[in-house]
């Protein structure tokens, strides 16, 4: 005899389909509603979901780990006693990928402390990898991106990355063109592997840069600098001295009165005389143990700007075993205030908010720089520089955010 279900179990059991189709249903119009609503045009539009977690560590997802994360300093400036850093979050270089980058305002950095990890013989291949987004062309002062070099004693170590010219129409200016990767050997200030790229640039544009460095012995060695996934220049050193001084973790502290150098992104690390900083954004470090071969350097830039990847560019990264390699995603403490998405964000926002916003005075080789959003997204900053050979008393910079917040396209100048 077949059982009769019980009208209440059935009852449950429609209810609970429908609770379910109408879960499906409402899930679906949500993801769309942010469209639609966008769609519209509106002026203001507060979705109220921001992430509120604040983070100073950059977290470090290579093989050395936690020991390779890095702290953002709110460095000192040159004349200083107050710390006038911020590091201002701001949409990534990968195409297609929500993911951030760090925007650094010229007062600010991020160190990692020294490791021998990362600070290799001069007889072992290491390379160095990120993608740099210049929103300056000033190049007097040799803007130093990433910087991993001791420089307190009277012999240097290590290495740094420079801002040259964007293009050869820039004179008379530095006498550089693209950017630079310069190598100390230990002997005084000598660096015998200096390398450029000799390939323009442009401002408010994101730039594909990896050095690879490639030992035969320890005073024998090839430098090769890649820009968008193609090598644009090689140089080989051979001679009686090193080509190169790794930076060492022993100085004496009566002479490192700042510590052990550390590896910095932003400005000059701690040890050095300088700062040197960078006004610009810098996303993906890597530095791996060995030399990247030309194939894989190109596979990451073809990878970086596909939005139809095959792979995540992070795990393509993470599957040729950095020691270090920081996404630079995290969202620096400050203001905890919902973001505008509408076409009029800056208007009902702190500057800060919207990552770019600097409050107050910068310095700009010496003189003050003022800067601070305007209307529509914009920041407008002036400089005193000299700009193509001709000396500017002031002059008005605007660089223009993303036309959508996190849309991971870049400033236009």
């Amino acid at each position: 005899m077949q059982a009769i279900r019980p009208l209440r179990s059935l009852f449950a059991s429609t209810f609970f389909s429908a609770f379910i189709t109408f879960l499906a249903v409402s899930i679906a119009r949500a993801a769309d509603y942010q469209s639609l609503v966008l769609s519209d045009a509106p002026k203001a539009y507060y979705r109220f979901n921001d992430d509120t977690s604040r983070s100073p560590i950059n977290k470090n997802s290579g093989s050395l780990g936690a020991a390779g994360n890095a702290t953002n300093d709110l460095l000192v400036f040159k004349t200083g006693t107050n710390s006038t850093g911020v590091v201002h979050p701001f949409p990534g270089a990968i195409v297609g990928d929500g993911d951030r980058s760090e925007f650094f305002d010229f007062t600010t950095r991020t160190e990692i402390p020294f490791n021998a990890a990362f600070n290799t013989p001069n007889t072992q291949p290491f390379t160095v990898e990120a993608w740099f987004y210049p929103a300056s062309d000033q190049t007097g002062t040799g803007q130093a991106p990433i910087n991993n070099r001791y420089t307190l004693g009277a012999n240097r170590q290590g290495w740094t990355f420079f801002q040259r010219r964007p293009d050869s129409s820039y004179t008379p200016g530095d006498s550089g063109l693209g950017w630079n990767f310069r190598m100390y050997n230990g002997v005084g200030g000598n660096t015998p592997l200096d390398i450029q790229s000799l390939a323009p640039y442009q401002v408010g544009k994101w730039q594909h840069v990896v050095v690879v460095y490639d030992p035969v012995n320890s005073s024998n060695a090839t430098l090769t600098i890649y820009i968008d996934g193609v090598a644009a220049n090689t140089m080989t050193y051979s001679g009686t001295d090193p080509g190169y001084a790794p930076c060492t973790g022993d100085h004496d502290p009566s002479e490192a009165t700042t510590g052990q150098p550390a590896l910095s992104i932003g400005c000059y690390n701690n040890a050095n005389t300088g700062l040197n900083p960078f006004f610009g954004a810098v996303d993906e470090f890597a530095w791996y143990s060995n030399a990247l071969s030309a194939a894989q350097i190109l596979a990451h830039y073809q990878n970086g700007t596909n939005a139809n990847r095959g792979q995540p560019y992070d795990g393509l990264i993470q599957s040729h075993n950095p020691v270090l390699y920081l996404r630079l995603d995290e969202i620096a403490p400050g203001s905890d205030t919902a973001v505008n998405l509408g076409d009029l964000r800056a208007s009902g926002l702190r500057p800060t908010d919207l990552g770019l916003g600097i409050l107050q005075p910068v310095h700009w080789l010496g003189e003050p720089t003022q800067a601070r959003l305007v209307i529509n997204g914009a920041m407008e900053v002036v400089l005193r520089l000299k700009y193509r050979g001709r000396q500017e008393t002031t002059q008005t910079r605007v660089f223009l955010l993303p036309s959508k917040a996190g849309s991971g396209r870049p400033l236009t100048e």
